[in-house]
C-alpha cells in the first residue's frame, strides 16, 4: 500500500492500485482541507473505507429551481460508506490541527472514467475524466 500514497499540494489525488475489465481500485490521498467538486459517479458504484484520517462527505440534491443545494454532511459511521449510482455528493477531508492527512481506499463498478460535476453558483454542469494522478494498476 505505501506505494500508492502520493500527496499533491495542487489537490487530492486519484492514485490507480488495480484495474479489471469490472473495477478500479484506487487509494486517494488528500491534505488537510482538500475536497472533491460536487459530483455523481455517473453510472457506477462505489464502495469506501478510510484508511487514515477523517472523511466527511457533504451530499447535495436538486433545488425546485435547478440549482443544487447541501442537505447534509456527516462523518461515515465505521468509516466506511457505499456510493450508489446517481448520488451527487462532494466528500472531503474535515480540517484539523497540524499536518494531519486522509487515505481513502475506493472501488467502482463499474470503472469509473468520468464523473459528473456541478456548481452551487449557477445551473453548470459538466463532466470531470478520471485521470489518475499516478496509475500501476499492478500491471494490468
Amino acid at each position: 500500500m505505501a506505494g500508492f500514497l502520493r500527496f499533491s499540494d495542487r489537490g487530492y489525488t486519484r492514485n490507480l492500485m488495480r484495474a479489471g475489465p469490472w473495477y478500479h481500485l484506487l487509494v486517494l490521498c488528500w491534505k488537510n482541507g482538500q475536497r472533491s467538486p460536487i459530483h455523481d459517479h455517473a453510472g457506477s458504484s462505489c464502495a469506501v473505507r478510510v484508511l487514515r484520517g477523517t472523511l466527511t462527505e457533504t451530499l447535495f440534491e436538486f433545488a425546485p429551481n435547478g440549482h443544487v443545494k447541501a442537505t447534509f454532511s456527516r462523518e461515515p459511521a465505521g468509516r466506511s460508506v457505499l456510493c450508489q449510482r446517481g448520488r451527487r455528493h462532494a466528500p472531503g477531508f474535515q480540517p484539523q490541527a497540524g499536518t494531519a492527512d486522509l487515505v481513502t481506499l475506493h472501488v467502482y463498478s463499474p470503472p469509473l472514467l468520468v464523473m459528473g460535476t456541478y456548481s452551487l453558483t449557477d445551473l453548470t454542469r459538466g463532466q470531470e475524466l478520471m485521470l489518475m494522478e499516478f496509475s500501476d494498476a499492478a500491471g494490468i
